[in-house]
């Protein structure tokens, strides 16, 4: 039954995966012209010092496209279920309704976790063509994993919303949503985080979306 809902899945979005992909492109192309053209701009010996002494980011668009890619994924996985009571009836089918929820979300985190994949290849590849040694590289990328955290939450966040049938649940969502958006970007300078708590303290999102769906089962 796991393969067909994931057939099902795939066909919701088979034909729109792909922007995030392109968008994370363009992001990461401008990240590299913003690297190259700071280093033609001041030399490279400025651009060390703005990246080892002042920890600048020069990649924030990066971030911001794996939030946005995790509500574009979710919309179209969810957004469907919830037309013409879709989802309801999407209980009655003969499977438990863990298996239901918890393979939509394992496709969302699948994608997620593609993209986040994608773009950590090429973000290693940017920093090594630009002569930049592991040990400056990695405190960088390391930035990037409570965006990652936040892709998922976002995912989870919006997957609720959209399910929840109660205004008022779905407003108190979004405000939650938000406050882990902040807690999870608001450290500043490289690696200046503590990743297995940012994780735990996540972990309760996984749950956000079933228990939005067992709401719409329960007609509350």
């Amino acid at each position: 039954m796991i393969p067909v809902i994931i057939k099902k899945e795939w066909s919701k979005i088979r034909r729109i995966w792909w922007l995030p992909f392109v968008c994370m492109l363009v992001a990461l192309g401008d990240y590299y012209l913003t690297l190259r053209g700071f280093r033609i701009m001041h030399g490279a010996s400025e651009l060390w010092a703005k990246l080892v002494f002042d920890e600048y980011i020069f990649f924030d668009t990066i971030q911001w496209v794996l939030l946005c890619s995790a509500i574009w994924f979710a919309s179209f996985q969810i957004g469907p279920e919830c037309v013409e009571r879709r989802l309801r009836l999407l209980f009655h089918l003969p499977v438990h309704h863990y298996v239901l929820v918890y393979t939509m979300l394992g496709v969302g985190f699948a994608l997620l976790t593609a993209l986040f994949a994608f773009m950590s290849a090429l973000f290693w590849g940017i920093s090594f063509y630009n002569g930049f040694p592991v040990e400056m590289t990695w405190p960088m990328y390391l930035t990037t994993f409570p965006w990652f955290l936040v892709s998922l939450t976002a995912w989870c966040a919006t997957a609720a919303v959209i399910a929840d049938p109660s205004l008022l649940r779905k407003l108190c969502l979004t405000l939650a949503g938000y406050g882990y958006f902040i807690m999870l970007t608001s450290t500043k300078g490289f690696a200046s985080l503590d990743l297995l708590s940012y994780t735990l303290v996540c972990l309760p999102w996984l749950l956000a979306f079933h228990a939005s769906a067992l709401r719409v089962k329960e007609r509350n």
